[in-house]
């Protein structure tokens, strides 16, 4: 499906995904349990959701993933990455919390069952599957006129995908103009690149994002700065929650501001592509239930700030944090994982590291 707005251009492909039916019903049992043992049940059902997403969209098999992913010069770094896929460690958590969800102790075991029979099912396939779709959009990159970036959903999968390239000899001729016709990034890191490389000779005149997370999709497709021609290869399930993202995202998004339009094309694309049992499934609910489980953490009290303008930070697990824009925070350099800074909260980005204290 093609959307246009003015001059962007967007195609779009949504490929069938078992994770999809698989996704809503995680929901409904991440919402049941959200209130309980202060939200660790459904932070828990969430990182689950993760990892399993991650090995439904990546061309190697998990034992292939440790392979191109482990440096046994770079332990440290390895193991962070190989934690984005590590399932088995999160079902484990999950099964042991189960004992305090109460009444939805049966529904997360047999949530359980149903991640482990899946990430099998993935694996074995990712042969014949994932790898078949990327390749195909891969091969096609060297021969584009203009320089694409290539938007993987986080760091540990732009890094499989560059080893996997890497080491493919039917990628070769792919391999050998990775840096020159495309590059790969992180999401979080794809508006920052292209805003680099607009200040140079060499730009970037399309961008293919590869099921990307909701936020970061819509960040950068709404940005000023993202190139006019865009291709998104998703799964299902991950189309069906940035659609309904957007449905809740633009009540509160004013008419006149900017890429809004752009992002209504982006989303009817979304939908028109969508199968209609993918389409039909319960919306992934972004409201009031989940919301109700956050932990809030107060840092304004511990600032010599007197204004009273405060930020709100929000966690990857969903807490917030408030504090002033000149509380001091402690953040991980980026790509370092043995240093640390100093950093102000009105110098905090998206995707930076920080130590908070416990809100319990």
């Amino acid at each position: 499906v093609k959307a246009i707005a003015g001059n962007f251009t967007l195609n779009v492909e949504v490929f069938a995904s078992d994770l999809a039916k698989f996704v809503a019903e995680a929901m409904r049992v991440r919402q049941q349990t959200v209130k309980l043992a202060g939200g660790e049940v459904a932070r828990a059902i969430g990182i689950c959701l993760s990892r399993l997403r991650a090995i439904a969209n990546s061309p190697l098999s998990q034992s292939g993933v440790s392979e191109a992913l482990t440096d046994p010069d770079e332990f440290q770094v390895s193991n962070r990455m190989l934690d984005s896929f590590n399932l088995g460690g999160s079902l484990a958590n999950l099964t042991t919390l189960a004992a305090q969800a109460g009444n939805s102790e049966a529904d997360i075991i047999a949530l359980v069952e149903n991640a482990k029979r899946l990430a099998a099912s993935f694996s074995s396939s990712a042969d014949s599957t994932t790898r078949q779709l990327l390749r195909s959009r891969l091969e096609v990159l060297p021969k584009r006129g203009t320089r694409t970036l290539v938007i993987a959903s986080g760091i540990a999968a732009a890094q499989l995908l560059e080893c996997w390239i890497e080491s493919d000899p039917e990628l070769e001729v792919v391999a050998d103009r990775l840096g020159q016709k495309f590059d790969i990034v992180a999401a979080r890191d794809a508006i920052a690149e292209i805003e680099i490389a607009a200040a140079s000779p060499r730009p970037f005149g399309h961008v293919l994002l590869l099921s990307p997370p909701p936020r970061d999709a819509l960040a950068l497709l709404s940005n000023p700065a993202c190139p006019n021609k865009a291709e998104l290869l998703i799964d299902a399930s991950s189309a069906k929650f940035i659609a309904d993202y957007v449905d809740a995202l633009l009540e509160a998004w004013p008419d006149a501001e900017n890429g809004r339009k752009r992002i209504c094309e982006v989303v009817s694309a979304l939908r028109s592509s969508l199968k209609g049992d993918v389409a039909d499934l319960p919306n992934f609910d972004l409201g009031d239930p989940v919301k109700a489980g956050i932990q809030v953490i107060d840092l304004t009290g511990q600032s010599r700030e007197t204004s009273s303008s405060t930020l709100e930070i929000t966690t990857v697990d969903g807490d917030i944090i408030h504090a002033h824009p000149k509380t001091i925070f402690v953040s991980r350099k980026p790509a370092d994982l043995e240093r640390f800074e100093y950093l102000t909260g009105k110098e905090i980005a998206p995707g930076r590291e920080i130590l908070v204290p416990s809100a319990r």
